[in-house]
């Protein structure tokens, strides 16, 4: 999969579905930025158009961007799984550099994890600020794992804006405005995979990724930082 010369990080997600059928997605990313490394397509569904239920925050115009990044590169993936529910059973491997890591869940869980990451490497200018999550990708993440990871994220994201003469956000706030961009998208995306997927699996993945963004909105954030302050203690006494 993979060499030491090789300037691709990647990722290998193997489903084994019922019936004993087996489905694999190995995602490259470029080792030096996190972006995906796509493989090239000759044609695109119409449900791919940048137009087709665009995110109202969208900043990309069809003129230079005829497709939306994600929904290309998701290509394959939604349209393996449009015929699966949900609750259907699944075995999902993911294997990266460094680790394996495996679970016996539904396929809504497992889909949740590949399509996240997926759209946080294609390129979204709103998803882009969760690109650096993909250097320690976590399959199966909870919801209070994801939060821990997502702000300590964007506070080594303020340590680079003061060393290049940027003003920090140290009090976060930066970070549940990015959620709330990050919602927006989810819902839009949603309706564009409901209208192309005959089955539930997908568009409740989405729903499940969303439940995420909820929980690190700024309306949830403080909150739930106030939550796991007691953790670190040995750094506040």
């Amino acid at each position: 999969m993979h060499s030491q010369d090789d300037d691709s990080f990647w990722i290998h997600y193997k489903f084994t579905l019922p019936e004993n059928r087996i489905r694999e997605f190995h995602i490259r990313l470029d080792r030096n930025t996190l972006r995906l490394l796509p493989e090239p397509r000759t044609a695109y569904p119409a449900w791919v158009s940048l137009t087709y239920h665009q995110c109202p925050n969208c900043p990309l115009d069809s003129a230079t961007h005829p497709h939306c990044p994600v929904a290309a590169n998701l290509v394959e993936v939604v349209e393996y799984f449009r015929q699966f529910w949900s609750c259907e059973a699944a075995e999902v491997e993911v294997t990266t550099e460094a680790r394996t890591v495996s679970r016996k869940t539904a396929v809504q869980t497992g889909l949740s994890s590949l399509a996240g990451l997926y759209m946080a490497t294609s390129g979204c200018p709103v998803l882009d600020k969760l690109r650096p999550l993909a250097l320690t990708h976590l399959p199966f993440g909870g919801l209070e794992e994801t939060l821990y990871r997502a702000v300590t994220m964007y506070a080594l994201a303020q340590v680079f804006r003061r060393h290049r003469g940027k003003s920090p956000d140290w009090d976060l706030s930066g970070l549940g405005r990015i959620y709330e961009e990050i919602e927006t998208v989810n819902r839009a995306f949603y309706q564009r995979i409901f209208d192309v997927t005959a089955k539930e699996a997908g568009q409740n993945a989405l729903i499940q990724l969303n439940c995420y963004a909820q929980y690190t909105n700024t309306r949830s954030l403080q909150r739930r930082l106030g939550q796991i302050e007691q953790f670190f203690d040995a750094y506040l006494d």
